[in-house]
Order: C-alpha cells, then sequence, then structure tokens
C-alpha cells in the first residue's frame, strides 16, 4: 500500500514504480520471472488432466471387459445360485478376481514409477516422497473400482442384463474421444514448435554465433585474426553487442515527436535504442520494409520498427523526427523481430549508428565478436575456437564464451518442448489402451456371436460381408467420437495457439490424417480377429453351441 503512493524521479521518469508485481516467495519457482524455469506450473496442470482421462480410459476399459466376462459365464453363475451361492458370495468371488488383477497392476505400476521417476523430477523438478500419494491414488482407484462393479453384479444375480451393449459402446465412444483429443493437441503442438523453431521470426539466428571474450587487447587482436582465418566462418561482425541475447538495454522514454495525434505530455512511448547500423541490421537480415537504409555519416537519422511506427501512431513515419537529444529523423521502417519469448509482443526499437543520439563511436575493433559460420560447423568452429584461447591463454582472468544463437533462443521454447514430450508419451499410453480395448471388445463379441456369423455363413454371407459388419458398426463409433472430440480439440488449441505472437494453422489435413491413422488402428484391430470366426467351420460351431 506504501509503494502505491510512492512519488518520486525526475521529468522522465515521475512515477518509477507506476508498474510493479508482488508474489509471495513460495510462487517463485513456477513464476515467469525465474529465468531457470524448465517447466510451466500449469503446463503440469495441463499433464496431470491429461493423465487423469487415461485412467478413466483404463477404468472404463476394464470395467467394460470385466462385465463382459460375466456375461459369458452365464452358465457357470447360474450353477452356483443353484448349488446355493448367495449375492455376497457372488461379490466376494468377481471382487477377489478383480482384486488380484489390481493387486498385480498396482505391482507393476510401482515398478514403472521406480523406473521412471528420475526422468520425471529432472524434467518437472518436483522432489519429494512420492509413495504415500501413489498409496493413496491406489487405494482411490480400488474403491471406485469396486463402487463401480456393484451394480453390474447385483444386476446379474437377478438376471437383469440391462443395456450392457449400450455402455460398451460408450465406453469405446469416451477411449476414442481421449485418443483423438490427445493426438490432436500434441499434433498442433508439434506443428507450433516447428513454426517458432524454423518459421521466420523478423532475424536471421540459424548458424550464427556469438564470442564474448575477456581478453587484454593484444589477445584479442591474436583471436580476431584467427578467426577470420577458419574456414568454416563465412562473415564476421566486431565490437558490437548482439541482438540476441542482450546484455543491456537502452531505452528512451519520450512524449514528443512529430506528427504526434494526442497534445497529452503523460502520453509516453518507451523506445529501444540499439547503436548499430548497416552492417549489423544486413548480418541479422532484418527486413527494410520501407524507407532507405541507414549511411555511415548518418548522425542524426534513425530505423524503427513496425511495432515502434504503431505507438508512435505514425501512418507515414519516414521524414518524421523524434525528439530524442537534438532530435532523430526517421529514414526507414524494418519488419518486427522476435528476441524475447513467443509470448511476448516486439518492443518498439530504433536503430542509429554507433555514434548517433550523443552515443561515442567506440572501437569496432574491441567487443564481442558476431559469427555466421557454414551449416553443420558448429562443432569444428568451438573445436577451432578453443584451440586458439588454449594457445593464446595467460590465465590472468581471461575467459571466453561461444553461444549458439539457434539453441539459445530455443531455451524460450523448454516449456512447450518439455510438454510435448509429457503428452507424447501419454498419448501413445492412450493409443495403446484403446487399442487393447478394441481388440478385447471384437474377441469377446466374435465369441458372443459365433453362432451368428456361423448361421450367416450357412446362409451365403461371405468373409467379406461379415467383416464388413464388424468394421461399419465400430467405425460409426469412430465418426461419433470424432464429431465430438475434434470441435474440443480445436477450441482448447485455438485457445493455447493465442498466447503466442506468432501462430501456426490449424490444418484440415490434420484432421483428415488424424481420423484415417484412428481408422486403420481400429481396422487392424477388428480384422484379424473377425477374419479368425468368420473362417471356422460353421457346422462344428453350431454343434458346439
Amino acid at each position: 500500500e506504501k509503494m502505491k503512493n510512492y512519488e518520486s524521479g525526475n521529468q522522465w521518469y515521475p512515477k518509477p514504480l507506476e508498474k510493479y508485481k508482488i508474489i509471495p516467495l513460495t510462487q517463485y519457482h513456477y513464476s515467469a520471472i525465474n529465468e531457470k524455469l524448465t517447466l510451466k506450473f500449469n503446463y503440469l496442470v495441463l499433464f496431470s488432466i491429461a493423465s487423469g482421462m487415461i485412467i478413466l480410459c483404463a477404468l472404463f476399459n476394464y470395467l467394460s471387459l470385466f462385465i463382459t466376462r460375466m456375461r459369458t459365464r452365464n452358465r457357470e453363475i447360474e450353477l452356483r445360485k443353484v448349488c446355493g451361492s448367495s449375492i455376497r458370495n457372488l461379490f466376494i468371488l468377481f471382487g477377489t478376481e478383480y482384486l488380484f488383477v489390481l493387486l498385480l497392476s498396482g505391482l507393476l505400476g510401482m515398478t514403472f514409477i521406480e523406473l521412471s521417476l528420475p526422468k520425471f523430477r529432472e524434467l518437472s523438478e518436483i522432489n519429494g516422497n512420492i509413495y504415500g500419494e501413489s498409496f493413496l491414488y491406489f487405494a482411490g482407484i480400488l474403491f471406485i473400482s469396486y463402487i463401480l462393479l456393484i451394480p453390474f453384479i447385483v444386476r446379474r444375480y437377478y438376471r437383469q442384463s440391462g443395456n450392457l451393449f449400450l455402455f460398451r459402446k460408450c465406453s469405446i465412444v469416451f477411449q476414442l474421444i481421449i485418443c483423438i483429443l490427445f493426438i490432436f493437441c500434441v499434433s498442433i503442438l508439434m506443428k507450433q514448435l516447428n513454426h517458432l523453431a524454423n518459421g521466420d521470426i523478423g532475424w536471421e539466428r540459424k548458424n550464427t554465433a556469438v564470442l564474448r571474450q575477456y581478453v587484454s587487447p593484444e589477445s584479442y587482436a591474436v583471436v580476431s585474426a584467427e578467426i577470420d582465418k577458419m574456414p568454416c566462418i563465412v562473415e564476421t561482425l566486431k565490437g558490437c553487442e548482439p541482438l540476441f541475447p542482450r546484455y543491456s538495454t537502452l531505452t528512451y522514454r519520450i512524449n514528443s515527436w512529430e506528427g504526434k495525434k494526442s497534445t497529452d505530455k503523460e502520453d509516453r512511448v518507451d523506445i529501444i535504442c540499439i547503436r548499430e547500423g548497416r552492417e549489423f541490421i544486413n548480418f541479422y537480415n532484418l527486413k527494410l520494409i520501407e524507407g532507405e537504409m541507414l549511411k555511415p555519416d548518418d548522425a542524426d537519422k534513425a530505423i524503427i520498427n513496425e511495432t515502434c511506427a504503431r505507438r508512435l501512431g505514425l501512418d507515414d513515419p519516414i521524414g518524421k523526427k523524434i525528439n530524442i537529444h537534438q532530435g532523430v529523423t526517421i529514414v526507414g521502417i524494418v519488419k518486427d523481430f522476435h528476441i524475447t519469448a513467443p509470448t511476448i509482443l516486439a518492443a518498439p526499437t530504433l536503430f542509429c549508428n554507433k555514434g548517433g543520439l550523443g552515443g561515442s563511436d567506440s572501437d569496432t575493433n574491441y567487443g564481442d565478436i558476431l559469427i555466421k559460420y557454414r551449416a553443420g560447423t558448429w562443432e569444428d568452429l568451438k573445436k577451432r575456437v578453443d584451440d586458439v584461447y588454449a594457445k593464446i591463454s595467460t590465465g590472468n582472468n581471461e575467459y571466453h564464451s561461444l553461444l549458439n544463437i539457434e539453441e539459445e533462443y530455443s531455451k524460450f521454447l523448454k516449456s512447450e518442448t518439455l510438454l510435448l514430450k509429457l503428452l507424447g508419451f501419454a498419448s501413445i499410453i492412450c493409443v495403446l489402451i484403446a487399442a487393447f480395448g478394441i481388440f478385447s471388445f471384437i474377441t469377446l463379441s466374435c465369441e458372443q456371436r459365433r453362432k451368428e456369423i456361423a448361421i450367416r455363413k450357412v446362409n451365403g454371407a461371405s468373409v467379406k460381408e461379415i467383416l464388413a459388419m464388424f468394421v461399419k458398426e465400430y467405425f460409426i463409433l469412430l465418426v461419433a467420437a470424432s464429431v465430438m472430440a475434434f470441435p474440443i480439440g480445436y477450441a482448447l488449441m485455438k485457445k493455447w495457439l493465442e498466447s503466442y505472437i506468432e501462430q501456426t494453422t490449424i490444418s484440415a489435413w490434420i484432421y483428415l490424417a488424424i481420423f484415417s491413422g484412428i481408422g486403420l488402428l481400429i481396422l487392424l484391430c477388428i480384422g484379424w480377429r473377425v477374419w479368425q470366426a468368420a473362417w471356422q467351420n460353421p457346422a462344428e460351431v453350431i454343434k458346439s453351441e
């Protein structure tokens, strides 16, 4: 409350604490200001929700199979009832069988937890004891399973079959919805990451590097000469601070410029000033979209980016003057470039020569060295640079650092990359669950409909027709699942994409590819089992029935 009333500063910064944020220290780890943050907290929440959906898939899958298997044991159940079994005895029988399966799965599950826990902790940066939570989760699954199982055992005892076929269909549709959602979200995530990693962000970052060093002027001259001789290097620029990463920022807050539409002196624009001219702009391949390039002797001229022109409210900024120092005239506009996280808008930026806006024309033969190297020669470049410094090193607090700009920029995408890995793994699990579920349902269905298949064959049905009967049934379920899953997936991913400045498109081929892939998976699951059932001798089937 005291900070809100803080008034101090000068004509440039009348309210230095006008914008600030206070967060509890306990929230710092997953805060955006934590530069070492590996995975965003909301992505962990998203992964937890996804995992819960997989658990539901597996639970409904197994319950459906277990209940269907109960129906195939009608004769056994009736014999047990005749011999005096009560509903309590049947519940103990089926509950014990179910418990053994859950205990076995729990044992295998804990084994997988032990194997995957170190890697998961490395990705999520979550530490601590997880065995208590795992036991509670297992107990919860056990409790929910038995609660869901009771009504079906009661119905089976009193021969109230209910609409089990409808329950089984709903279970398959639910699994297919989850499966399609996972694959759709992962596909869009991969497409967006590829777009951010390889798309145009306004400047050239591929095959570029920055050599930062702290050495004597004599050693610097030797290093510069050796670097110029390296065959793997295409171009160098000396004495410049790199465009990315920026180690310092010069910002002007201006309230007066030619063509300003507002007369309010409080209407200010913060403009980042980069004192680098033509060579720097060409090195990073910044695209001049209007006006002309800076000349070496232009001391009072500047080039701005598109965002700066918009913030200044200038429809035709060329030739307009901005009141910085003695005034600077806009001679060109470059396309917006993104040197921050892909969720942050480009900042208003101005380029001028080194001596412009009160700056000094510093020695271009000292400082960082910007490097462009030939594709595929990064390892060779690192080795050659290390060899040069090994020869000239005197040990007097000298150091050097060679940064791969593409690798440095990719650190902005580490949360998305880790989310892709987690959801990709979850998608594989979900697809396997759905595939096993469909295959198991088909197997049980073929067992239950053996007589129907045999009678159809006796009446002239071909194997192809019998196969088409099953395929049609499951493809209708796939269509129903797609109609529900794709709109949900589109809404979710569209909302997620809106957080990025540069966005990929959600193409129509993604829907078609996912639908075709899931359809092929269903066809493979159905084909082999139905083919076996259809080729059985109908006479033997009818006699056995």
